[in-house]
């Protein structure tokens, strides 16, 4: 095979990172397996690191090819502004994270950072709904602040 070019590499790494196996690899790109497995370890290459995202894409196919089309057009609807909402969340939080490298040297408040991080966060569970442990710290957290204002207001209340 001719020299490997970069979108054979790019190959190479994604589907090492799928789990596949180096002579799968090899027939799939030309890259000598050993050549492979060198640049793997060479470059931190992580096996496998794909394959629950691929074993929960495939269920989730299975499972959309039993819709109708009246239904699978309202989930893809969905599917695709619960996208839109979690990209824009993480594009601004990765915005503040670059804008608080660039500060971290000078005199400034972190607190303003931590303000417009604490309103992402808020704007991520208005878009896209508390997830089942927020929901159970939320409701923990809840209770402890009632069983302190009890003890607070009645000391002898057991």
């Amino acid at each position: 095979m001719a020299k490997a070019t970069i979108a054979d590499w790019e190959k190479a790494k994604a589907l090492f990172e799928a789990g596949k196996s180096l002579s799968d690899i090899n027939k799939d790109t030309g890259i000598d397996r050993a050549t492979v497995s060198k640049r793997a370890k060479k470059d931190g290459w992580e096996k496998g690191i794909y394959q629950q995202l691929i074993a929960d894409g495939s269920r989730v196919k299975a499972e959309i090819s039993t819709l109708s089309s009246t239904v699978l057009n309202v989930v893809e609807k969905e599917i695709e502004e619960r996208t839109k909402h979690i990209t824009f969340l993480n594009n601004l939080t990765l915005k503040n994270l670059s804008v608080m490298s660039k500060k971290v040297n000078a005199d400034f408040e972190m607190v303003e950072h931590k303000i417009f991080q604490e309103t992402v966060n808020k704007a991520s569970e208005l878009l896209l709904g508390k997830e089942p442990a927020t929901v159970i710290n939320n409701t923990n957290a809840q209770q402890n602040i009632s069983s302190i204002r009890r003890e607070i207001i009645d000391p002898t209340h057991d």
